[in-house]
């Protein structure tokens, strides 16, 4: 199962993020996936990633940095490059925390874009 949505961090650009795993009603480790530098959650081979630590047994969590140049409405690629030269180490890490809180929290702040 894969489901994406949407994180909402404190600097107030949203960002998208996915989980596979397979939903058996177990408790599972948690795999943080984060892309490399110009990179997104959706690239190459990122997917078959998920998929390999989902049937293993995992939560494949991943994530499209806020200023990596993808927005909520298109995530595919690229194509917003005013915030991609807004991006920094220190955005990233904020990217990072707030979803780091959104898996400790019993109230997730996310909006659930779709299941498959």
């Amino acid at each position: 199962m894969k489901v994406d949505f949407v994180v909402y961090p404190e600097h107030g650009r949203p960002f998208t993020a996915d989980a596979s795993y397979q939903p058996n009603g177990k408790a599972k480790p948690v795999v943080l996936f984060a892309h490399g530098f110009k990179g997104f959650k959706d690239w190459g081979h990122f997917n078959l990633l998920a998929k390999y630590f989902a049937e293993r047994g995992f939560v494949f969590l991943k994530f499209n940095f806020a200023y990596n140049g993808t927005t909520v409405e298109d995530h595919s690629d690229m194509h917003d490059m005013e915030a991609f030269g807004q991006n920094n180490f220190s955005m990233e890490l904020d990217d990072m925390q707030a979803l780091i809180d959104l898996l400790h929290s019993d109230n997730p702040p996310v909006q659930k874009r779709s299941s498959t």
